[in-house]
């Protein structure tokens, strides 16, 4: 595999060591980028009407490929990309694409499936609960698979959305408020804030399904993590472009690359791991469909 030294750069709305988005997206670009000798320049903590600006400095810098970090910077970066044709660009849960524009997005919908199985597995109440931050596609993605998953096992999901990624005390309001309905497993769609919900079925006697990382496995609360790791599509996505590969289109990448999502059990039931295997198995087969919004 031929690389040429060049800069790459990253625009991302959260900070590079929040523990969770961020820093999951900033270490895989900065493993690559350290791999083929590429230099790194970041910009983080950029706010929405900063992004244009964030990414145009970065194309001044000399930067050959560039990146934002999450679906709330899809118009800037293409409006950018429409301004610099030279630049490739690349956008995690990006809306758009363009000759110089590629999108890269998780199949968010499949690993929600399989938790909403198992939560609706191991639910008494026949009740469990979602929790988002804003209802931004891969939420949402998130929420219908979660809810499509638990339905093939007759429960209700009662979703809400907290309208913050960070904040823990929201979070363990709705899952308090949540709870008081019946609700007796949680997923959510959350940064740093998921540890509001682990709180609240701490307090509750309560389960959870944690998102993203794999961070609590001897918490006998959290049955399961929903593991995306990021980092891995922005190798993928450097590795492409080193080959002159990336082109200006979307790549929805799910559960066949376990490396970039999967759903790892902790101190389930044989019966359970074996029907979330099976289920895992029809999904990779398309003998299941499930639905994406967004």
């Amino acid at each position: 595999m031929a690389f040429s030294h060049c800069k790459v750069g990253i625009v991302l709305l959260t900070a590079i060591d929040d523990g969770g988005w961020g820093t999951g997206g900033y270490n895989g670009l900065k493993q690559i980028c350290s791999q083929v000798n590429d230099e790194l320049l970041v910009r983080d903590r950029v706010s929405i009407g900063q992004a244009r600006q964030a990414f145009e400095e970065l194309c001044h810098q000399g930067c050959r490929i560039i990146f934002g970090h999450g679906s709330e910077l899809s118009e800037a970066i293409y409006r950018t990309a429409k301004k610099y044709p030279n630049v490739m660009f690349a956008c995690i849960n990006g809306m758009s694409t363009a000759s110089n524009l590629a999108a890269f997005e998780m199949k968010d919908e499949e690993v929600a499936f399989l938790a909403g199985v198992l939560a609706g597995r191991l639910s008494s109440t026949k009740k469990i609960g979602f929790i988002g931050g804003q209802g931004i596609p891969p939420a949402e993605r998130h929420r219908i698979g979660y809810l499509k998953g638990a339905f093939t096992k007759g429960v209700e999901t009662i979703s809400t959305y907290t309208g913050d990624f960070f904040d823990k005390g929201r979070a363990q309001k709705a899952a308090e408020t949540l709870i008081d309905q019946g609700a007796d497993i949680f997923y959510c769609y959350l940064n740093t804030a998921w540890e509001g919900v682990l709180e609240a079925c701490r307090h509750a006697n309560c389960r959870m399904i944690e998102p993203i990382l794999e961070r609590s496995v001897q918490d006998p609360v959290v049955v399961a993590s929903a593991v995306q790791n990021v980092g891995a599509l922005y190798i993928q996505a450097v590795q492409l472009f080193g080959r002159d590969g990336l082109k200006g289109q979307r790549y929805r990448i799910g559960l066949e690359e376990p490396e970039v999502e999967r759903l790892v059990l902790h101190s389930i039931s044989q019966d359970d791991t074996a029907e979330i295997e099976t289920t895992r198995i029809r999904i990779l087969r398309r003998e299941i469909e499930i639905p994406t919004p967004c």
